[in-house]
């Protein structure tokens, strides 16, 4: 998983490498032509002089001299691309053909990172995400509310199709007006009821909106910081510190110490701090037992950091065996 800024560069170096393919294609094109087409410069020459002298008669000249021009550009790129085509070339083949009308694939224009580059950054992200996560299958429209009970239970002391449906909803909601202004949720439920689907659902639609998203399981996330517990600050520190929307995945099945406690209730406190929306899953449904598990105060800054979700109903998965 890359920072934003190795994101970005790591884009950027693809939008370039794209303008040198363009540049190195077009080049030796040139040179095939030149070598395959006597007197190939004056060819180009006159088409230019032709088109230039075309222009400037539409500016300043009379509407016959205009049609003259006009006609004698039309015959010099006539001949021009009968000279090219008995080659087999096209003659735009001649130019660098550039990906990105605005930059030319350089990257920046207007003195701004080009559009290109941040769709690039984005593609990346979503191929970062789509290794570690069913991100391209987790969306709004392949969420089954049929496979939730249309009944009131007891137990749950609700009708779960029904609860599914405004917790669907309000997560579309949630993708579509995403903001860094947006709550931190809480998902909670047992296995299997599509945390993580609306999660990876959120997280989807939001990244093609242009946020930078972040998704780690919880046991991957305090793993790999622990291994990182002494570089003065982890790349993965700085991922899920700056990220517009991270996804912390199943918490509470990671392996419990001193320091997963300290280094959760660090993420909640900074992303909480700096605004930031955090989307966290868990199968602990009590509070009892979440503050047990990492101490009363982390938990409190966890759940009054967090919009509560409740998920009821039958474990999805076992029911497609």
């Amino acid at each position: 998983m890359q920072t934003r800024q190795q994101l970005y560069a790591q884009a950027l170096r693809q939008v370039q490498s794209r303008r040198q393919k363009a540049v190195t294609l077009a080049t030796r094109t040139m040179e095939r032509a030149r070598e395959e087409i006597p007197g190939l410069d004056a060819l180009l020459r006159r088409q230019a002089l032709a088109e230039a002298a075309a222009g400037r008669a539409r500016l300043v000249g009379g509407p016959d001299e205009a049609k003259a021009a006009q006609d004698a550009a039309a015959q010099a790129r006539a001949q021009l691309e009968q000279a090219l085509s008995q080659a087999g070339i096209r003659p735009g083949d001649l130019h660098p053909a550039y990906t990105c009308p605005l930059c030319k694939d350089k990257g920046e224009y207007e003195g701004k990172t080009c559009r290109c580059v941040h769709l690039e950054a984005r593609a990346l992200r979503r191929r970062e995400l789509s290794r570690i996560s069913a991100l391209e299958l987790s969306r709004f429209d392949t969420f089954e509310l049929d496979r939730y009970p249309d009944r009131f239970v007891p137990e749950y002391n609700c009708n779960p199709r029904e609860n599914m449906a405004e917790i669907l909803n309000y997560c579309k909601d949630y993708a579509r007006r995403f903001s860094t202004r947006n709550p931190s949720l809480l998902m909670t439920g047992t296995a299997g009821l599509g945390k993580t689907h609306l999660a990876l659902a959120i997280a989807g639609e939001v990244l093609e909106r242009g946020a930078d998203v972040i998704y780690l399981t919880a046991r991957t996330f305090f793993d790999q910081m622990e291994r990182e517990k002494y570089a003065p600050e982890s790349d993965l520190s700085r991922i899920v510190q700056e990220a517009e929307l991270l996804v912390l995945d199943d918490l509470g099945t990671e392996f419990v110490t001193n320091y997963t406690v300290s280094a959760l209730y660090e993420l909640v406190n900074t992303r909480m701090l700096r605004r930031l929306p955090t989307i966290y899953t868990t199968n602990i449904q009590k509070e009892d037992v979440l503050r047990a598990r990492y101490t009363e105060k982390t938990a409190s800054r966890l759940l009054g950091s967090c919009e509560v979700l409740d998920f009821y109903g039958t474990d999805q998965r076992r029911r497609e065996k």
